[in-house]
């Protein structure tokens, strides 16, 4: 890369953040409706179908495996093929698979059309943006991954209304109708017009860099290969670490409808307070952001691990209304740490020489506590007849977890491993 041929990528208006706009409306979009709309439809199509809720829980373990499965491929995939043609089909499946629902009887149909879902999923948002923000940015990396994040709030504070009133007024079929619809037409323009894959595409450098080949390759190379990351006893620290936050991520938020309905309040409620939840993720997206800009990793993590902790002890006392101010507030804050940190992280210890590759592994792997979260809350549920299990069992899973990834950071930076 000849350093005249590419322009000082911070003079005026830098083109990145028009990136983050394109990340920012495929994570309203497809994130925000298939990960934060999908509580809402336990309760009403269970009803409807005779299906347990464990057994429909179930529909999401498929739609998380997929996107595993998907994004333990994704470091190779994004160097065979353009990023912007694999996000162009994953909007196409995770389109399909929300109309698909609307037709589905059998549970089987689910399960089927989630594997559409999840792959759409996997294919758009977290570990491709990940990598796409990664390129564009060096400073202020993670303010770009807070605002482009922060849209799976946006989708799920804008959609979770608009699903629930569909429900209420029409039938859950005709919800996952238009969403599927909303999928489709919001985010394949907006990619087509907005998205680069990394800023060389555009004769720029990434922003932070100096005008410099020598500098670009310099940190470019920094780091190591997913081989060698692997073998490494930080890697795994890490992976279990991060597992466990979208275990407790969507074993909280996948069931918090039927809980708060459980226990005596209104599904129009409920919906308000996942809307509501929604808004802080908005704000909570930013903020990690800059905190982590700020404080660095270590003390992030301990930030974000204890509005966790508050966010779900704030449940076990959800009958009040004061506990659900509580739990809007710090789980919206902290059900951001399952986007965010990951790619924080990964970079963080292992460097960019192969992120890609590391990162598409580690969310791959990670999504695993995915696939359980739902279904654990769901047995948890038939097993005991409430919620309380789940969410005690929860807390203990917290502090476990922010121990684990504070122990990765520990490590990583005394072993270096970034700058080999």
């Amino acid at each position: 890369m000849e350093s005249n041929n590419i322009s000082n990528s911070q003079k005026g208006f830098f083109r990145g953040w028009l990136v983050v706009f394109a990340g920012l409306i495929l994570m309203i979009s497809v994130y925000g409706i298939v990960n934060n709309c999908a509580s809402l439809f336990i309760k009403p199509v269970t009803e409807d179908l005779g299906f347990s809720r464990s057994e429909f829980s179930l529909y999401y373990t498929v739609i998380a495996l997929s996107t595993m499965v998907i994004a333990l491929f994704m470091g190779k995939l994004a160097k065979k093929f353009k990023l912007k043609n694999i996000i162009l089909v994953g909007c196409v499946l995770a389109g399909i698979g929300y109309i698909g629902y609307s037709y589905a009887s059998s549970i089987y149909v689910f399960y089927l059309m989630s594997i559409f879902s999840g792959l759409g999923l996997g294919m758009t948002t977290l570990t491709p943006l990940s990598i796409i923000i990664s390129n564009w940015f060096v400073e202020k990396r993670g303010l770009a991954l807070g605002l482009t994040f922060m849209g799976s709030g946006v989708g799920g504070m804008i959609f979770n209304p608009i699903a629930n009133y569909i429900i209420l007024n029409y039938s859950w079929r005709q919800s996952y109708l238009v969403l599927g619809i909303i999928i489709l037409v919001t985010t394949i323009p907006v990619v087509l017009i907005f998205m680069s894959e990394k800023p060389s595409d555009k004769g720029l450098l990434p922003y932070g860099y100096s005008n410099s080949s020598e500098n670009v390759l310099d940190n470019s190379v920094k780091g190591i290969m997913l081989g060698d990351a692997i073998k490494t006893k930080i890697f795994w620290i890490m992976v279990v670490g991060l597992i466990l936050i979208t275990i407790i991520a969507m074993g909280v938020q996948m069931h918090i409808a039927s809980y708060l309905t459980d226990i005596g309040y209104s599904p129009t409620f409920a919906a308000s307070v996942i809307s509501i939840n929604m808004g802080v993720v908005i704000l909570g997206k930013i903020l990690l952001g800059y905190v982590f800009d700020k404080v660095g990793c270590e003390k992030g993590v301990i930030f974000v691990g204890l509005q966790v902790f508050l966010g779900v002890l704030a449940l076990l006392f959800a009958s009040k209304y004061p506990a659900i101010i509580v739990f809007i507030i710090c789980w919206g804050i902290g059900n951001c740490m399952g986007t965010i940190v990951p790619a924080l992280i990964t970079s963080e210890i292992f460097g960019k020489r192969d992120y890609s590759t590391i990162v598409g592994v580690v969310n791959a792997v990670v999504l695993l506590g995915a696939a359980l979260g739902s279904a654990v809350t769901g047995k948890l549920y038939d097993m005991s007849g409430g919620y309380t299990l789940a969410w005690m069992t929860y807390l203990v899973l917290t502090v476990i977890m922010v121990g684990l990834i504070l122990i990765s950071l520990v490590l990583g930076k005394k072993k270096k491993l970034k700058e080999v």
